[in-house]
C-alpha cells in the first residue's frame, strides 16, 4: 500500500457518504492531515459527486472575516461592498445553495459557535454536499459540530522509510535514512524535512559532526525545521526563504512574483535586471522546493511548512544572531531587517486594520499593503517621513470593488523615492489623489 494510503481511503469513504455532511481530520502537527485532504481532494475531483470544489487554505493567523473573503474569491462572487460582511455572507450562502459543493478548509483554527452559518455555508448534508477540515485544535473540532471526526496516526515503519526515499530519491539503506525512519516515530513532516535536507549529503554519513546533528534535529519538527534551514548552502538562499515571512501563512506565493519581489529588493547578488540575476533566482526556488522548505500549493504557487515559518520567526528574533531580525507587531504587521544595512521590510499584506501603525523607526525598502480592503486613506504624514525615501518595492495592490485607496503619493513634501523599482497599485481601477490641503 502506498504511503499514507490507508488515510486517504478512510476519508474517502466518508466523503462518499450521502449520510456525513462534515468530516474533521484532527491531529498535531507534522501527521499529514493536509497531505491526506489533498489527495481525497484530488480523487473526488475525478469523481461525479460534486458541482463546485473549494479548497481553502487557512492558518492560525486567519480571521474568519479573511476566511469568508477567501471563500468568496474562490467563488468569483462579485460583492458591491466588501466592507458589508452580511452581504458577503448571503452571497455565499445563495451561490451553493442548491449546488452539491465540497470545500476543504485547511488548518482551521476557529473558535466561533456556529461557524458555517458565520461563514455563509449551507449545511452540507442538506443538498449532498460536503465539508472537510483539518485542525489541531479540539475548539475547532467542537464549532465544527462534525459528523465524523477522523483521528490522523502515524506512519508504519515501511510507510516512513518509503517517504524518506521519495523525498531524499535514495532507496539504498543508508545511515541517516535508518536514523530519520527510527527517529521520526513515523511523523511525516518530520521525516520530509529531514529528508530534503539531507537529500545532497546522504553520502557524508561517515561524517560524526554531522550525524549528531541529525541525531539532535530528529526531537521534533521544530528542530527538524531548523536543520533543514542550517543545511541551506549560503546566506543568500536563507534571505530568500526569510523574506517568505512576509507574506501570510495562508497564502499561496505566485513563483514569478516571488522571484520579482527577491529581485526587486536587492536579495540577489546579480543585481535584479540581468539574465543571471533572474535565472539566479529561479534556482533559488527549486532548491527551496528540493529541500521541502517550501512546497507546491499547485504547478504555480508555493507555500511554507509552518513549522518552518515557526521556526524562523523564532529565530530572527533574536535580533540578528542569526544574520536577520523580524518582529510582529499589533494589527497583522510582520517586519524584517536583512543584514544589507540599515533597510526595513515591512508587510500589512492582507490585514484587517483601517489605518497605518506607527511603526516607521528605521529606513524601508519594500512596503506591502496589499490586499488591505478595509484601508481607506493612507495619509500625507505618511510619506512626509525621510525613511520612505529608500523604498525598492511598495506594493498598494487592493481589489477595487471592495475599497478606495486614497494615496496622495507625491502630493506631500518629499520627492519620489529614488530607488522605487516596483510599485504595483490597484491595477483594475486607478488610484485615486486626495486633493492638496485635504
Amino acid at each position: 500500500m502506498a504511503t499514507g494510503e490507508r488515510s486517504i481511503q478512510r476519508l474517502m469513504e466518508e466523503v462518499t457518504n450521502p449520510e456525513v455532511g462534515t468530516v474533521v481530520v484532527y491531529g498535531i502537527s507534522g501527521l499529514g492531515k493536509t497531505w491526506t485532504a489533498r489527495q481525497a481532494y484530488g480523487r473526488a475531483m475525478a469523481s461525479p459527486l460534486f458541482d463546485v470544489f473549494l479548497w481553502i487554505s487557512l492558518s492560525v493567523t486567519c480571521t474568519t472575516r479573511r476566511a469568508r473573503q477567501k471563500i468568496l474569491e474562490s467563488l468569483s462572487i462579485a460583492v458591491e461592498d466588501n466592507g458589508d460582511e452580511e452581504r458577503v455572507t448571503e452571497k455565499i450562502h445563495s451561490f451553493l445553495s442548491g449546488r452539491r459543493f465540497l470545500l476543504v478548509l485547511d488548518d482551521a483554527w476557529f473558535t466561533e459557535d456556529r461557524i458555517l452559518a458565520t461563514l455563509g455555508v449551507p449545511t452540507p448534508r442538506h443538498n449532498a454536499s460536503k465539508v472537510v477540515v483539518t485542525t489541531r485544535t479540539r475548539r475547532a473540532v467542537t464549532v465544527m459540530e462534525p459528523d465524523v471526526v477522523i483521528e490522523q496516526t502515524s506512519l508504519s515503519r515501511k510507510e516512513s522509510w518509503d517517504l524518506f526515499c521519495q523525498i531524499s530519491g535514495h532507496s539504498i539503506v543508508n545511515r541517516f535514512g535508518q536514523m530519520v525512519v527510527e527517529g521520526s516515530h513515523g511523523m511525516p513532516l518530520l521525516i520530509v524535512l529531514m529528508a530534503g535536507a539531507l537529500k545532497d549529503s546522504i553520502t557524508d554519513s561517515a561524517n560524526e559532526e554531522l550525524t549528531a546533528e541529525v541525531s539532535s534535529a530528529l526531537l521534533n519538527e521544530v528542530t527538524a525545521a531548523r536543520f533543514a534551514y542550517s543545511m541551506l548552502p549560503d546566506d543568500e538562499v536563507k534571505h530568500c526563504l526569510v523574506y517568505c515571512l512576509l507574506f501570510p501563512g495562508d497564502m499561496a506565493l505566485h513563483d514569478d512574483e516571488l522571484i520579482q519581489y527577491w529581485l526587486m529588493d536587492g536579495l540577489i547578488a546579480e543585481g535584479y535586471l540581468s539574465v543571471a540575476a533572474t535565472d539566479k533566482a529561479q534556482k533559488i526556488l527549486r532548491l527551496l522546493l528540493h529541500r521541502r522548505l517550501l512546497y507546491r500549493e499547485d504547478d504555480d504557487h508555493v507555500r511554507m511548512h509552518e513549522a518552518v515559518r515557526e521556526v524562523l520567526m523564532d529565530t530572527g528574533r533574536q535580533r540578528g544572531h542569526h544574520g536577520y531580525s523580524c518582529a510582529t507587531h499589533s494589527e497583522g504587521v510582520t517586519s524584517i531587517w536583512l543584514p544589507n544595512g540599515r533597510y526595513k521590510v515591512i508587510s500589512l499584506m492582507e490585514s484587517s486594520t483601517d489605518r497605518l501603525p506607527q511603526i516607521l523607526q528605521s529606513f524601508l525598502s519594500s512596503l506591502f499593503l496589499r490586499g488591505i480592503r478595509w484601508l481607506k486613506v493612507i495619509p500625507n504624514s505618511f510619506f512626509d517621513n525621510r525613511h520612505i525615501l529608500t523604498l525598492s518595492v511598495l506594493d498598494l495592490h487592493c481589489n477595487h470593488e471592495f475599497a478606495v485607496l486614497y494615496l496622495q503619493f507625491g502630493q506631500s513634501s518629499i520627492s519620489t523615492p529614488k530607488r522605487l523599482r516596483t510599485f504595483r497599485g490597484a491595477t483594475e481601477h486607478p488610484l485615486t489623489t486626495e486633493a492638496p490641503g485635504a
